[in-house]
């Protein structure tokens, strides 16, 4: 703000910039929202990885083993075994990598 309590432009401009910064925002390919699956508490952002051969269970017990390529939440196999809990990935693709939720939006 400036001294006479208008808003001062500029810095807010400044200020907003470094707080995408700081909170690596940067690199984002879908905008933030404040009305989300995540806001409603029906999503999760989550980064995945491994190497080698993986072997999950579903939700009915079933052990299920991922041998198949991307070995991070891409792969198309770990995709099934979280519908099988009701944990959906997300429907754009790769724009939004570790976002799972109930609808897969």
């Amino acid at each position: 703000m400036n001294s006479d309590g208008s808003i001062n432009f500029t810095q807010s401009i400044v200020a907003a910039k470094e707080m995408v910064r700081a909170y690596g925002m940067t690199n984002l390919n879908v905008a933030p929202s404040l009305t989300s699956r995540h806001t409603e508490g029906y999503a999760i952002d989550m980064l995945l990885t491994w190497h080698g051969n993986i072997e999950i269970k579903d939700q009915k017990g079933n052990t299920c083993k991922i041998k198949s390529l991307p070995h991070d939440g891409m792969n198309k196999e770990l995709h099934i075994i979280g519908q099988s809990f009701g944990v959906i990935k997300y429907h754009g693709g790769s724009k939004d990598k570790p976002h799972w939720s109930i609808d897969g939006y």
